[in-house]
């Protein structure tokens, strides 16, 4: 397994949520092929939160996907991933802790690339994350 660019670049916790990149060998289709020039090393995100009985964090369910985020990623650009990812997941799930509304928006969300972090990229089209963008595309779907 590859080890973190930084070690302060992988991780973000707030309050009692974390985010985590983590390099498990996943590439576009599937294991990552270094012999495809095709083919890209992906960093995979995982939420936890934090257990005060146990005293450990414990993984959500549903809540860890590859992306389309790569491990070359500079650190920067790492932590700005992160960043953005517990910002949406956090307005998402922000009252509804207990509940597991988060599974289609962590869908959604795993199709975070770098292109994101450009911020001209405010709705992403059918990948927005924000609760008011998807309830309301879902709607004009009826």
């Amino acid at each position: 397994m590859k080890e973190a660019v930084e070690p302060d670049c992988d991780e973000l916790v707030q309050e009692d949520l974390k985010v985590e990149w983590q390099y498990i060998g996943e590439g576009y289709c599937g294991y990552y092929n270094e012999k495809d020039p095709q083919d890209k090393a992906l960093l995979r995100f995982y939420f936890s939160r934090w257990n005060p009985e146990y005293k450990e964090w414990e993984d959500l369910d549903d809540a860890s996907y590859c992306t389309r985020f790569p491990y070359e990623a500079t650190p920067e650009q790492r932590r700005a991933g992160l960043k953005l990812l517990m910002d949406r997941f956090s307005y998402k799930c922000d009252g509804t802790r207990e509940g597991r509304g988060w599974k289609k928006l962590c869908e959604r969300l795993s199709w975070i690339g770098l292109d994101w972090l450009d911020d001209s990229q405010t709705s992403m089209g059918d990948y927005a994350a924000y609760p008011g963008d998807i309830e309301q595309r879902e709607a004009t779907r009826g």
